[in-house]
């Protein structure tokens, strides 16, 4: 994961962390019952696929290795119109 999000992280800016979230769903694809509740951020990364849950912690955890604050906060969606 580290290695995944180090060019991303190199000058963290939001058009670097879209663009990590883009690729991470690239290397990750969406794919229904790929984990459970219990699957971890590594084990998600290293099966290659996983649900929003997944998407989420691997992006969370990857910031946060970096020391960047980040959180998930449940039922908030931005909308920047």
């Amino acid at each position: 994961m580290r290695a995944f999000a180090a060019p991303y992280l190199k000058d963290p800016t939001h058009d670097s962390l879209k663009a990590m979230a883009t690729e991470l769903l690239t290397k990750m694809p969406y794919i229904k019952d790929a984990t459970h509740v219990g699957t971890t951020a590594a084990e998600a990364f290293d099966i290659g696929a996983g649900v929003c849950q997944d998407h989420t912690h691997v992006f969370l955890g990857c910031l946060r290795d970096q020391h960047i604050p980040a959180r998930y906060v449940s039922g908030y969606l931005y909308d920047d119109t």
